[in-house]
């Protein structure tokens, strides 16, 4: 990616992970959430984008903003 992304103005994909706890039902509840901001010629835009895409797991699901 890092080659991908070379000489782009802006370029940076950030997780961010809330949880919580319940106290009276024991339960923790999680919420990822997926900040992609990508600035430069529009091939390497889809260059990286088509990268990020490869780095999804049918284990965690999250919501993508760009």
């Amino acid at each position: 990616m890092q080659e991908a992304a070379k000489g782009m103005m802006r370029s940076f994909c950030v997780v961010v992970l809330q949880s919580s706890y319940n106290p009276q039902t024991k339960k923790t509840t999680s919420k990822y959430e997926n900040y992609r901001v990508l600035v430069g010629a529009q091939a390497k835009i889809d260059a990286l984008k088509a990268k990020f895409d490869t780095l999804t797991t049918d284990e965690y699901t999250f919501k993508v903003n760009e």
